[in-house]
């Protein structure tokens, strides 16, 4: 389950970037610079790699979650 109102809270924290489509009923979640520059990966963040919802918050596009090539 996804959780919105975190999404949210890191959107105005500047960890997650939206973009609203122009003409569709569409919003599209990325991570930010500012959250690799300061190493901020939550479940939200990781899964703001081009998540797509519509208004309502009904996924339309579920992408893979940030993974990492190493141990940490």
């Amino acid at each position: 389950m996804i959780n919105f109102d975190a999404i949210q809270n890191q959107v105005a924290d500047g960890f997650i970037n939206v973009q609203r489509h122009p003409s569709a009923d569409l919003q599209i979640y990325n991570y930010s610079q500012k959250t690799q520059f300061k190493w901020y990966w939550t479940p939200e963040t990781k899964i703001c790699r081009g998540l797509i919802v519509d208004s309502k918050y009904r996924v339309i596009a579920r992408p893979f979650p940030k993974f990492f090539s190493y141990e940490q």
